[in-house]
């Protein structure tokens, strides 16, 4: 008997006054039919406490727990069998408000794990990281620095690396982030719950269920797995989503989103021919035509765009390899298309000018969309109070 995957489609709902089912399915392994769970482990990370400890075991796909308190709680879920244990699942969370009867939920759309793009030509190849680094499981010590020599012809020389971050820990993708964006909703005096993906692409999770949503899309975007066998991962809006997000919006739902990769990976050819159509008349954004792209790290807000309560200030997010958080290398610039009945920009780019976020109001949907990740803003203070800025504009 081997080891189980990790589960899939997990995801936090809830069902009473203090009641909170989490939910998943075991994920079948196609090569090794012996590798099903008999049973879960569920951990939770409360409070001041930062360590995950262990809550209970159960046999069925999901698991009941009760909250009073106005802490955040966060979980996540161990297959095992007789073979052993599976790598856990994502982290969600969620915070009970006894005053919000009508929680936000959180969608972590940001799956990717992936190495950088690559560059293949004829006498010219290698890792072309400073374009796109990828992104490590959680964190990478192993990488020592951008590739230098790219040449084929350069015999032993060639794919030469600099030695810059041989003593250097890079952070990745930490599946952690609905606990980031939900403190900064919580200080925002406001209960969240949360989902994966796969939750909402499956049906498990109704969108229309909620008034507000806030989806997580980080450095998600359209990537070519190993030779292109197994085709394209990881694409920003999967069809299933994009038909989701257009029933939750076509009935006045408010929703937040932010990804490196929002408008740009619409239009990426290897994705379906009506996704880009689906970015201009649905999410009603598009990239410009031409612009330089962004290097400096930093974005001005706005004050005051559409009656709301924005701040003019200056945030800085990560665009440097570091511990901390995962680069954020050329985050798209965006524009609202006509499709909007009004837009406004609330983020630019301090390098270029180019619009980093924008408001729209479309029939009675309001949407605040960044292409600078929420979660990769640097200043926690500054993630809050940009939060509860967009959610008080949002309440309106």
């Amino acid at each position: 008997m081997i080891q189980p995957l990790p589960v899939k489609n997990f995801a936090i709902q809830k069902t009473g006054k203090t009641t909170y089912r989490l939910s998943w399915q075991p994920t079948p392994d196609e090569l090794e039919p012996t590798a099903m769970p008999t049973g879960y482990i569920v951990m939770e990370r409360s409070g001041e406490d930062m360590s995950f400890h262990k809550i209970g075991e159960t046999s069925k796909p999901h698991f009941e727990v009760q909250a009073e308190d106005d802490e955040i709680h966060s979980f996540k879920i161990i297959a095992f069998n007789d073979g052993g244990r599976s790598f856990p699942s994502e982290i969600l969370s969620f915070r009970h408000e006894h005053n919000d009867r009508n929680p936000i939920l959180i969608v972590n759309g940001f799956t990717r794990v992936s190495a950088p793009s690559i560059i293949y030509e004829e006498d010219y190849a290698g890792f072309d990281t400073s374009n796109d680094f990828g992104v490590p499981y959680i964190k990478d010590v192993s990488f020592t620095g951008y590739q230098t020599e790219f040449h084929r012809s350069a015999g032993e020389s060639f794919g030469k690396s600099s030695d810059a971050y041989v003593a250097s820990v890079i952070a990745g993708n930490t599946f952690d982030y609905p606990a980031v964006h939900g403190c900064a909703i919580a200080e925002a005096g406001r209960g969240f719950v949360s989902t994966s993906l796969g939750a909402v692409e499956n049906g498990s999770v109704n969108l229309s269920d909620f008034k507000t949503i806030d989806l997580i899309l980080g450095k998600q975007r359209a990537t070519t797995m190993g030779r292109g066998n197994n085709g394209v991962e990881f694409i920003a809006f999967p069809k299933k989503l994009r038909n989701a997000l257009k029933g939750f919006l076509d009935k006045g739902g408010d929703l937040i989103v932010s990804g490196q990769y929002v408008a740009s990976d619409l239009r990426d050819t290897r994705n379906d021919t009506d996704a880009a159509r689906w970015g201009e008349e649905v999410l009603c954004i598009t990239v410009p035509d031409s612009i330089s792209p962004t290097i400096g790290g930093k974005i001005d807000g706005m004050a005051g765009p559409l009656k709301s309560s924005l701040e003019s200030r200056r945030y800085s997010y990560s665009n440097t390899l570091n511990e901390d958080f995962y680069i954020v290398e050329h985050p798209d610039a965006i524009i609202a298309t006509q499709k909007a009945d009004e837009s406004a920009t609330f983020l630019r780019f301090s390098d270029t000018d180019a619009a980093a976020g924008l408001l729209i109001r479309d029939g009675k949907s309001r949407r605040a969309v960044m292409s600078v990740p929420f979660e990769s803003i640097t200043d926690e203070n500054q993630r809050n109070l940009l939060m509860k800025e967009l959610l008080e504009w949002i309440d309106k």
